[in-house]
């Protein structure tokens, strides 16, 4: 017996919904992407990846969030409507929710937990995820990885001798450098 941490399947692009989502989207900005439920207990993490965006056009870096996921929390939903106000598009249809696995490909860069942080790594993304306590999602890179892996690369993801200048440093580095990106995705 083995065990294999979040064994995921081969991902299938669906081009049809990615144009769709990329019709109604800035066309010349660096994509951040986050799948997954929207609930009291996920809120912190497209909350924490809102605020990411939100700073990075402040660097005069183009970036914009998509936010897939099942409304499962009105509270959480509403929270997210009315904070997550520019360059932001959410998305709780369920022609976007299903398999939403296969819309991955969209995205510069994926904020993940669990499973979802698996299946967008496995098909080369830069991954960031979330972070207890923290304004910003964490930059997931070699120095890192075994100790967000122990909690699943999940909301309670934490790391000793953690600095957000540095974490949000390295985020525009990647942002801003094809070649710093290629070192973190593909």
């Amino acid at each position: 017996f083995y065990c294999i941490p979040n064994r995921v399947s081969r991902i299938n692009a669906d081009e049809e919904r990615i144009n769709e989502i990329k019709s109604i989207m800035p066309h010349d900005a660096i994509i951040f992407l986050r799948i997954g439920r929207l609930n009291t207990a996920y809120l912190q993490t497209v909350l924490q990846s809102y605020r990411l965006v939100v700073h990075l056009n402040t660097l005069n870096i183009r970036a914009f969030l998509v936010c897939i996921g099942v409304p499962e929390s009105k509270g959480a939903t509403s929270k997210i409507s009315e904070i997550c106000t520019r360059n932001t598009l959410v998305l709780t249809e369920k022609k976007f929710t299903d398999d939403a696995s296969k819309l991955i490909e969209i995205a510069d860069f994926v904020i993940g937990t669990g499973r979802g942080f698996m299946e967008a790594s496995s098909v080369g993304k830069v991954m960031l995820t979330p972070l207890a306590g923290m304004p910003h999602p964490v930059l997931v890179d070699e120095s890192n990885f075994q100790e967000l892996m122990s909690s699943n690369f999940s909301p309670r993801n934490t790391l000793e001798n953690f600095s957000n200048c540095e974490n949000l440093r390295k985020i525009t580095a990647v942002c801003n450098s094809n070649v710093e990106r290629s070192m973190y995705g593909k």
